[in-house]
């Protein structure tokens, strides 16, 4: 397991979505494998020289549901790194303990250093480009903040807009550098997360086809993934993280949902200051997630992830005080629905339920 870091905080609280660059801001609290897929079909795909590729995700060792992270390679030396796919990001954030630029002949160094992020100043980074490789297919000149760090983190933004990039927005996203390399043709990737089993992302001609519905995100929203949703009395559009341990939003909003679910009264403050609430494991709340037309109900096995000291069941939310974000779908989201498929043009999602 990678040491947490000062960059490790900075991307948890991307993810949490609020304002925190100190070491409480992780949150400990992810869809079931698309049995669809056609493997064999993939490899004649990419013998015709398609740029899709299905790669299984890695989970870090989170107490409760955790969070995914795709294994990559970078640079002319191949270095590994195991990235966090943060939702609220477009850009790729690397430690020099994983990957030092360099050292790669392929590497080009910008000379900008930043030293910025929106959950506040971090290390002085530099940004250089370099070529990343998922599952051996190759995304050029990737813009990469390379922080001084010799810890193996990392992580890729999955916001398509580069307007969503604390390196800047004149530096591509990392979804358009895998489009304009090929590995997204066509513009589609989807997860299918497994509490227990294999979860996956699939890019470009290995997403499974769907047809059906498919739900905008909100289009003032600055190219991150958001659904129209309501969860308990609160609705409005709520955002698409895989980095997001639980689903997340401001005290108020939270306490809203747990009160419409009956365990209002059963509130605690988590080691994090977080709002968190119990109810007896054998008498779940049945949590529902409206999604447009569709309902999404939370999963027994999600409700039952998470356990206090005295053996009660722990709701998979959590608030915080001073959140500036909506709602965050995170990771019980996806552990109850079968996959989500993502497209980088429309900015549209398409949700096959289990």
């Amino acid at each position: 397991m990678m040491q947490r870091s000062l960059l490790t905080t900075v991307v948890l609280a991307l993810s949490l979505g609020f304002a925190l660059a100190t070491d409480h801001a992780e949150v400990r609290v992810g869809m079931n494998h698309h049995r669809g897929l056609d493997k064999q079909a993939f490899k004649r795909q990419v013998a015709r020289g398609n740029g899709g590729a299905t790669v299984e995700l890695l989970k870090d060792d989170s107490p409760e549901l955790p969070r995914l992270m795709l294994p990559i390679q970078i640079g002319s030396q191949g270095a590994t790194a195991n990235v966090y796919l943060a939702g609220l990001n477009s850009g790729c954030l690397i430690a020099t303990g994983a990957y030092d630029p360099s050292k790669s002949s392929t590497a080009k160094d910008t000379h900008v250093a930043f030293n910025q992020s929106p959950s506040g100043p971090i290390e002085q980074g530099e940004i250089w480009t370099d070529t990343i490789k998922v599952a051996g297919l190759s995304a050029r000149n990737v813009s990469i903040g390379s922080i001084p760090q010799n810890d193996g983190f990392g992580m890729c933004g999955i916001a398509w807009n580069s307007d969503s990039s604390f390196l800047g927005s004149d530096y591509k996203s990392f979804l358009f550098n895998m489009q304009e390399s090929g590995i997204l043709n066509p513009p589609n990737f989807s997860i299918q997360y497994s509490v227990h089993g294999k979860s996956t992302i699939s890019f470009g001609s290995a997403v499974p086809a769907v047809g059906g519905y498919w739900h905008a995100s909100d289009p003032e929203g600055p190219g991150i993934w958001t659904l129209q949703s309501k969860i308990g009395s609160i609705a409005g559009y709520m955002i698409v993280d895989p980095s997001s341990p639980a689903i997340l939003g401001s005290t108020q909003d939270i306490q809203a949902v747990f009160d419409h679910y009956g365990v209002g009264k059963n509130t605690f403050r988590d080691e994090n200051g977080l709002l968190r609430a119990t109810f007896p494991c054998d008498k779940p709340p049945k949590v529902v997630i409206r999604v447009g037309e569709l309902d999404v109900p939370l999963t027994r096995e999600v409700m039952a992830v998470a356990k206090d000291a005295k053996g009660n069941c722990v709701m998979p939310m959590s608030g915080a005080d001073d959140i500036q974000y909506p709602i965050t779908l995170g990771n019980p989201f996806l552990a109850s629905i079968k996959s989500i498929v993502f497209n980088i043009e429309t900015h549209a999602m398409h949700i096959v339920p289990l």
